[in-house]
């Protein structure tokens, strides 16, 4: 099977360097490298790195390709929830899977109608006051309203 992979940088506007520091910052857990360690394998200084992390086209680069690399991940964690899930080692990972299917709302909200007299005589005082308002409408007899 073969994988098309996107390649950014150039149409991104940013340099070799500004590139290579972005891949590595948007590397889950910035592949263990602190920022001191991103600027002695970029060769550059920390205030760089730093000033790099707040450029704009730099931050739209790292958040998207963070979001790639979520994507990626996906597969491998929805195998691992519903295994646990189904295990039923977890309830936490129960719920999430639960939450995902829809099938769990964790705050499910009951409001108590109302009460309502539906005793004969209420029933009775309903029809008449309908017949008054169908009075005051000019509808005098049962003929009328059922037209």
């Amino acid at each position: 099977m073969k994988y098309q992979i996107k390649q950014y940088g150039e149409e991104d506007g940013l340099s070799p360097e500004a590139l290579l520091v972005a891949e590595i910052l948007a590397t889950p857990g910035r592949g263990g490298m602190t920022l001191d360690d991103i600027a002695v394998h970029v060769g550059t200084s920390t205030r760089t790195i730093n000033r790099m992390r707040r450029d704009p086209a730099v931050m739209e680069y790292i958040r998207r390709r963070s979001l790639e690399n979520v994507t990626e991940a996906m597969p491998d964690i929805v195998q691992t929830l519903n295994e646990k899930a189904r295990s039923g080692s977890s309830i936490k990972a129960i719920e999430v899977w639960a939450r995902i299917a829809g099938l769990y709302q964790p705050e499910m909200i009951v409001k108590a109608a109302p009460f309502e007299d539906r005793s004969t005589e209420a029933l009775e005082r309903s029809i008449e006051e309908l017949r008054r308002q169908l009075e005051a409408d000019g509808i005098d007899n049962e003929e009328e309203i059922e037209q």
